[in-house]
């Protein structure tokens, strides 16, 4: 499947702004986090590593939906479409990390807002910040494993879902092969991607 590369574009897919609601209950705390500290001196090196941190630091607030469902795009992607730093989540999460920016533009300085936000464009660029990404993936999945631990139920209905395929246009992952021989439940088809997102994300 295609997905939008383009963090700074504001014309997604209705779909992709479904998973980016599950991103934004952190977000506050993590825009307020590096206006102070840009306000306090901090480069765009330095502020660009507080963002990741946050992240790291916080990551046990999100959702672990977020998780399943970028893991299932990332293996549905087609050949050429590389997301920011070759994550699904990674982009998913600085994505909605900009337009939280975008929105705070009213509510402070102007000028800080936009150098930060256009900095978290490219916050993998050069490879100044692998580390710090590789550490926020790793907990990621650390923070999966963890929440599969207690409720595997609702894990194995997203990834055996006919409805999350759906979404994601039938790609055959090695994966969801294997999820498909596994488990033979079916469920209604929808031909409504919204819909059929919000299906998933609210099986609980």
């Amino acid at each position: 499947m295609t997905f939008p590369t383009m963090i700074w574009s504001q014309k997604r897919p209705a779909w992709l702004e479904a998973i980016l609601e599950l991103a934004k209950p952190i977000l506050p705390a993590v825009v307020n986090t590096v206006l102070l500290a840009a306000k306090s001196g901090a480069t765009m090196y330095q502020a660009m590593s507080i963002i990741i941190g946050c992240f790291i630091q916080m990551w046990i607030c999100v959702c672990p939906k977020l998780s399943v469902v970028a893991n299932l795009l990332q293996e549905a992607l087609d050949p050429g479409v590389n997301p920011l730093g070759g994550s699904v989540l990674l982009q998913i999460v600085i994505t909605a990390l900009y337009s939280k920016l975008l929105e705070m533009q009213i509510e402070s300085d102007i000028n800080t807002v936009t150098t930060i936000a256009e900095g978290v464009c490219s916050i993998d660029e050069d490879d100044k910040h692998t580390e710090e990404i590789a550490e926020l993936l790793k907990q990621a999945d650390l923070h999966l494993e963890s929440c599969k631990h207690f409720n595997f139920e609702f894990f194995t209905k997203i990834e055996e879902g006919y409805q999350m395929r759906e979404v994601l246009h039938r790609s055959e992952s090695p994966y969801r092969q294997q999820m498909n021989r596994l488990r033979q439940r079916k469920i209604k088809e929808s031909s409504r991607p919204l819909q059929v997102l919000k299906d998933v994300l609210t099986i609980f």
